[in-house]
């Protein structure tokens, strides 16, 4: 019995030698190369500024809310400040979240 099964694997071997090696080449498209490579450029350096320039200007909020204690437009400013910065944080994170879902999932790796 071990025999007959042994008999249709060696049958099997060739057929799946082929199935599983198999290359696929694709030609490569020099446009798509530059305009993902510029894309690229441009969003690891605002993930890479980003957050510390919010975190600069959160800080720089705070000590102008601090520092303002007698002046109310200087503490609204400072709060503003503030405000601004978490929103641009927010920004930054759902730009990287967009970029992700766009050119990485829903492309099919367009930008990988």
């Amino acid at each position: 019995m071990a025999r007959l099964g042994n008999r249709y694997l060696a049958l099997l071997r060739p057929i799946g030698i082929l199935f599983f090696s198999t290359t696929i080449v694709v030609a490569q498209n020099p446009i798509k190369n530059n305009v993902c490579t510029w894309i690229n450029m441009v969003k690891d350096t605002i993930m890479a500024i980003g957050p510390a320039l919010v975190l600069i200007m959160f800080t720089y909020g705070g000590i102008k809310y601090v520092f303002s204690a007698d002046d109310p437009g200087g503490r609204k400013a400072g709060k503003m400040t503030c405000i601004h910065a978490i929103i641009g944080g927010i920004l930054i994170t759902l730009a990287g979240i967009v970029y992700n879902l766009l050119f990485t999932t829903w492309a099919y790796g367009f930008c990988p």
